[in-house]
């Protein structure tokens, strides 16, 4: 898998760009969003991702550089990649056995 792939910037951008999401304005990536939810991010990197901002911050923090600029996907994106997020979740084998 390549790192575009693996940090989720291909085929969510994608989609992102065939709904024709309107223009809005980007967050400097030094303001933290006020809730938590999915955005659109962008990374000193130039790499664009949809990620999660939780009580843990940005997720997944695996390496793609400093977050520089976020906005908001818009209600409609931001319910199917929380479905999209809890199906693979569902889906992910175990990461741990109970010692029963």
């Amino acid at each position: 898998m390549d790192k575009a792939a693996a940090c989720g910037v291909g085929a969510r951008a994608a989609a992102l760009k065939e709904k024709r999401m309107k223009q809005r304005d980007w967050v400097s990536g030094d303001t933290a969003p006020q809730r938590h939810g999915y955005y659109e991010t962008r990374f000193d990197t130039g790499d664009i991702a949809v990620t999660l901002y939780s009580a843990l911050g940005w997720l997944p923090a695996n390496g793609q550089g400093a977050v520089v600029g976020w906005r908001a996907l818009p209600p409609a994106l931001e319910r199917e990649e929380a479905e999209r997020h809890l199906e693979s979740l569902r889906s992910a084998p175990p990461q741990w056995e109970s010692e029963e």
